[in-house]
């Protein structure tokens, strides 16, 4: 945890710097608490599908609580985490805005579901071979 933190102050300037950071973090980040969850879900006794989808449901409306608190934030102390902005060459606290508030948000979600959905892909797919590999060895 203090790992992440660590990171996370560490990198925050290039939200300012690079317009594409925050949409890569968005892609990526969804990957991570999947295997987060999984690995948590993965304890039950559910089928592979079960699993699945109560692992993509809780980052997506994990994602959708992160989307409402940066709405919040904004409305309430104008803190500017919706939208892109990118820092003038005039003056570190020039901003200017690159994309809109909302196709920030709903850009944001897109990927956050490319992300989740990207997981549930590999992991059926994974899960699929090894049980096809594990059939055939089983009947040889």
């Amino acid at each position: 945890m203090i790992l992440i933190l660590a990171m996370g102050i560490l990198f925050a300037p290039l939200y300012s710097i690079y317009s594409f950071y925050d949409k890569v973090l968005h892609l990526i980040m969804p990957i991570f608490a999947c295997l987060l969850m999984f690995h948590i879900v993965d304890k039950k006794n559910l089928t592979l599908s079960w699993k699945l989808l109560i692992t993509f449901m809780f980052v997506i409306s994990f994602l959708s609580i992160h989307e409402m608190g940066e709405y919040l934030i904004d409305i309430v102390w104008d803190m500017r985490l919706q939208g892109v902005y990118i820092r003038d060459v005039s003056g570190l606290e020039k901003l200017n805005l690159v994309i809109s508030r909302i196709d920030d948000t709903m850009i944001d979600m897109i990927l956050g579901v490319v992300g989740a959905l990207s997981f549930v892909v590999s992991q059926s797919t994974s899960y699929a071979s090894v049980s096809i590999n594990i059939y055939h060895f089983e009947n040889n």
